[in-house]
Order: structure tokens, then sequence, then C-alpha cells
């Protein structure tokens, strides 16, 4: 099996270092656990070798909102945050809203669903149970927009 590329090669150690979404340069690479990252530094690349687990993305980069509800999806690296060193990685600019309406409950709930139901199984396979036998606390990306919206009309 070929190693896949995390997060469409952006540089993770960037989001640490820069606090920014960095391209990474094919010349600087490095294979981890059968993944390929790339860094736009040699620097970053050097900081990863030193402690790859320092910089791994949450949920292995999956859209963290949606991994509340057990759900693998991608997430496109520019939409990201850190949480208490933790670098959380998000679909869109309204899936890191919904998530921030309860980060703590959320992290809570995505950190058990990644180690009892994602974590070593075949995404698509997950994310297909899952959207047919949704967890009890399921909601919809309309659901969610919803909440965002009355929470900022709240505010």
């Amino acid at each position: 099996e070929q190693p896949r590329l995390m997060l469409q090669g952006y540089d993770l150690v960037a989001y640490f270092t820069e606090a920014k979404a960095v391209a990474g340069e094919p010349g600087l690479s490095v294979v981890h656990e059968e993944v390929i990252y790339l860094f736009s530094s040699p620097a970053h690349q050097a900081l990863f070798k030193l402690d790859p687990g320092k910089y791994q993305p949450a949920y292995h980069g999956y859209d963290a909102t949606r991994m509340v509800f057990a759900i693998p999806e991608r997430a496109d690296p520019l939409f990201w945050q850190l949480n208490d060193g933790r670098l959380f990685f998000f679909a869109d600019a309204a899936s890191r809203a919904a998530f921030n309406l309860e980060p703590a409950k959320n992290i809570v709930l995505a950190d058990r669903y990644w180690a009892s139901e994602v974590l070593g199984n075949i995404s698509e396979w997950q994310r297909t149970k899952r959207l047919t036998d949704t967890v009890p606390h399921y909601k919809s990306r309309d659901e969610l927009a919803r909440q965002v919206a009355d929470r900022a009309k709240a505010s």
C-alpha cells in the first residue's frame, strides 16, 4: 500500500511555529507510519523528525466536528486551530464555528469516537456506517449552522 499524503502536503510544523498554513515542498518529506509529510523548510523537517507526535493533528487530520459524530471526513488544511497544543482541522469555516460552540465537550466526544471506532478502521466504511446508523447526539450540517447562527444572534 502506498503512503498517503498528509493534509494535501501542508507543513504541520508551520501551524505551530508560524501560526499559518504553509505548503510543504516535495523535496522536504518524511514518511512516518506510512504517511508522507511535507515541510516548507529543512528546520521544520528536522523538528518533525525529533518529535513527530508533537505535531500530529488530532484525528489524523480529519474534520474534528464530524469526528464528534464518529464520521471521518476530509478536512481542508486552511481551516484549523490549536487548542491546548493540539492541532485540529475542519472541512470549512462553518465546521470550525460549530466545533467552537462547545469545544471541551466536542473534544471529549471526538477523542472517544476516534479511539473506539475510527482509528485502525477503513474510513470510507466508517463514514458510511455512521451516516446510516448515526450516534444519538448527531446533528446535520444545517442543524449545526442554525446553532452557530442562534449563538451569534444571542451575543
